[in-house]
């Protein structure tokens, strides 16, 4: 409870230092007044403003805007000095209900008052209370090259060990390298299926992964109904024969129609033209005809045994092509915009060293794995001599040229949190901290997006003590860049 009396006591006298300052302040401006009628020199009146606070006399800043924050309302200032308050700085500001803050945006030159609001507190309360964006766009340009600005001397540089290089322009090829493993072709896969109800009596191929040609023979099929197909197809030879030279055309047009209809059964049931002309000769129906591979490749599964019976929805065999095989590899989420349709492929396996394999990509997945964070990219090879087995690993990759960027290196670049930096030399030992916007890394170089321009020279060694000398010369408020103050 002593305490209290001391409390009020220090709250009484900061409110009396307060309002004292503007006391002193009115008497000071008086004396200046009278000192210019005295010389002869007529006395200027202030300005006119509308004060947006309860001060008739708001102090006046310009700068331009650096960010725009929309949802809290605020901007970020790179303003110069306001007599008898601050200093030159970037910082951010509040801004008042009335002004439309989206219809400003990074780079506008803007003018600002700063005023005391009337809050009932006993000590003034200073806000940012209106921005206006017909400010000249001068506003804030000298202060901003004098802002950034430094100097080094040439002689300290070579004590520190700083090197410069010129921003260029280079040409890029980037390489994405992955694992893959060599799977079947889908689009080249084959199923054995007898058109026809009937029994198997031989089978010519009895094991999975036999290689089979296009035209082997699989199986022989026994089915009455081919049968009694071979025996109409004959009796229609035998009158067209009889009926081809009559002179009623109707008969001799009939016979034609169905020998034509019978050898179209026959052909439908996957009876080759070649079994049907053995079939004419012979003038007798087989009991059992041969059923022939209609691919090339190696057989996947085997479901055909002598003595089984057999109807249409029946898988005999599995057959698939090995002479094009895919490749399935994983790329990692930060590489996926490197990798497009088309693009070509380079594999290396371990089983053939020393040969190399020249694909393309062929179909991108268009989901990202949520267990390994990568998404699956097919490519597909030639594999004539079938060197390449399905299951086998590979290394692979994957080319993309990047054309033309604006380039600087690594070394140059230094990160401060939500922006990146590097110092520019104007030679004679002047630097400039620069805001640089960086896209991909390559190599040990950075993309530049934004922030500099070809044939500048920067700083690429010895950046840290660069860094340290341009705090020890006022230029820490651009450095630290959100909030300095």
């Amino acid at each position: 409870m002593k305490s209290l009396p001391l409390k009020v006591a220090i709250v009484v006298l900061m409110a009396a230092a307060a309002g004292s300052v503007y006391v002193y302040r009115d008497i000071w401006l008086g004396y200046l007044q009278e000192r210019r009628g005295e010389a002869g020199v007529e006395a200027q009146p202030d300005p006119v403003r509308t004060p947006a606070g309860t001060r008739e006399d708001p102090f006046v800043g310009q700068g331009v805007i650096q960010e725009v924050r929309a949802d809290e309302r605020q901007l970020v200032l790179r303003h110069g000095a306001i007599p008898g308050l601050m200093g030159a700085m970037t910082m951010g500001f509040p801004v008042s209900a009335d002004v439309a803050i989206d219809s400003l945006a990074a780079g506008d030159a803007v003018e600002f008052r700063m005023e005391t609001l009337d809050t009932g507190q006993a000590l003034p309360v200073y806000e940012i209370f209106a921005v206006l964006p017909d400010a000249p766009a001068s506003a804030g340009t000298e202060t901003d090259s004098s802002q950034a600005m430094f100097t080094v001397d040439s002689t300290r540089q070579q004590l520190i060990g700083v090197r410069t290089s010129p921003v260029t322009y280079e040409t890029f090829d980037r390489t994405v390298r992955t694992i893959g493993i060599v799977a079947l072709d889908e689009t080249r896969m084959s199923e054995v299926h007898s058109r026809i109800a009937g029994w198997i009596e031989e089978t010519f191929v009895d094991f999975q992964y036999q290689h089979v040609q296009k035209g082997d023979p699989l199986f022989t099929l026994y089915s009455p109904e081919l049968v009694a197909t071979q025996e109409e197809y004959l009796l229609a030879l035998r009158g067209l024969a009889t009926l081809g030279a009559s002179s009623f055309q109707s008969a001799a047009f009939g016979a034609e129609d169905l020998v034509r209809a019978a050898r179209r059964r026959l052909e439908l049931w996957d009876i080759t033209p070649e079994q049907i002309e053995q079939l004419e000769e012979a003038r007798e129906p087989f009991r059992a005809m041969t059923i022939y591979s209609p691919v090339t490749g190696h057989v996947m599964s085997r479901n055909a045994f002598p003595g089984q019976r057999v109807t249409p929805e029946t898988m005999l065999y599995e057959i698939a092509d090995h002479s094009v095989v895919w490749v399935k590899a994983d790329v990692y989420e930060n590489e996926i915009a490197w990798v497009q349709q088309g693009q070509r492929a380079v594999m290396h396996v371990q089983a053939l060293p020393g040969r190399e394999f020249t694909g393309q990509v062929t179909f991108i997945d268009p989901h990202v794995s949520p267990q390994t964070r990568t998404l699956t990219v097919r490519l597909e090879f030639q594999n004539p001599n079938l060197t390449l087995k399905p299951g086998m690993y590979a290394d692979v990759e994957l080319g993309a040229s990047m054309g033309r960027r604006l380039m600087v290196p690594e070394s140059a670049v230094l990160p401060t949190g939500r922006r990146s930096v590097v110092f520019v030399s104007h030679g004679d030992g002047r630097m400039e901290i620069r805001n640089v916007q960086v896209g991909t890394k390559l190599n040990d170089h950075y993309e530049v997006l934004g922030g500099l321009e070809e044939g500048e020279m920067i700083v690429v060694s010895g950046n840290f003590l660069i860094d340290a000398e341009s705090k020890l010369q006022a230029a820490e408020p651009v450095w630290q860049g959100e909030n300095p103050q």
